[in-house]
């Protein structure tokens, strides 16, 4: 029950994080793309990819510190539910090409931030 909670925690801090992000992108780009969900993912992916680099490489951390900070604090920080729901709105608008470009950026960058995170510990440690 201990690491429910440990994971809720994480997802806790990791939404009101993600939230944040939302409202300062719309706040200084504007509602017209969904930068702030592409942020969000890219900058998860690159997490995702340095915590794990971090944790099989160097580090022994506790199973409940790797809980909160994977499953709790970057699943609750990205966001696929939102990307998809960016993907059908973009496309019902008849922007079926931007909906698609923005398929496209957000796969590759979030996946190239996931190696660059890797890349840069496995570089500077």
């Amino acid at each position: 029950m201990l690491k429910v909670i440990i994971v809720g925690f994480g997802g806790f801090f990791g939404s009101i994080f993600r939230y944040l992000i939302y409202l300062l992108s719309n706040h200084l780009i504007g509602y017209s793309f969904p930068f702030g969900t592409i942020l969000v993912n890219v900058l998860g992916c690159f997490l995702i990819g340095l915590i794990y680099q971090i944790f099989s490489d160097t580090i022994s951390l506790s199973d409940n510190l790797k809980l909160f900070m994977t499953i709790g604090f970057l699943g609750g920080f990205t966001t696929f539910s939102a990307f998809s729901l960016d993907v059908f709105l973009l496309y019902q608008s008849n922007s079926k090409l931007v909906a698609i470009i923005y398929i496209f950026i957000t796969l590759v960058l979030s996946l190239l931030a996931m190696l660059g995170g890797m890349w840069i510990f496995k570089v500077y440690n």
